[in-house]
């Protein structure tokens, strides 16, 4: 059974673009620049992703598809060359999930792994590769996260 997206979402433009507007924004703010522009859209549409900044980029992963099935892509965005580069899938589609960072790994937790039901993965993406962490204690989707150090 696949997920629907709503029909409004299907109209409208990719949802993430205003989190990647807001990138070029903040850089063009340091510069004394105000207002909004466009970037390089994500190679794969989609919507409901995680995502972080990790370094000098923003990870974008998972999400839901253009025919509303789950995705485990992962693309890594540079503000600064506005290019996109294809990073490892996820090892299972996911969409909702929450993403953080810390010492340069992405950190992606929980989403709907399967339709209606949140999932207690989680999982870190370290020296080019997907590792699975141990399972979150409750399962947790639509959510945001972060790493207090």
């Amino acid at each position: 059974m696949r997920h629907r997206r709503p029909a409004l979402l299907r109209r409208v433009p990719l949802a993430l673009a205003a989190l990647l507007a807001a990138v070029p924004l903040l850089a063009a703010a340091a510069d004394g620049e105000t207002g909004w522009r466009s970037t390089a859209p994500l190679p794969l549409e989609r919507t409901e992703v995680a995502a972080a900044r990790v370094g000098g980029e923003i990870l974008v992963a998972g999400g839901f598809l253009a025919d509303g099935s789950s995705s485990g892509r992962v693309d890594a965005y540079a503000p600064s060359g506005e290019r996109w580069r294809r990073l490892p899938d996820l090892s299972q589609a996911v969409h909702h999930a929450a993403a953080a960072s810390f010492r340069g790994r992405l950190y992606v937790l929980g989403g709907y792994a399967e339709p209606g039901r949140p999932s207690r993965a989680a999982f870190v993406l370290e020296r080019g590769g997907w590792r699975r962490l141990p399972a979150m204690p409750e399962p947790r989707a639509a959510a945001g996260a972060a790493i207090v150090a």
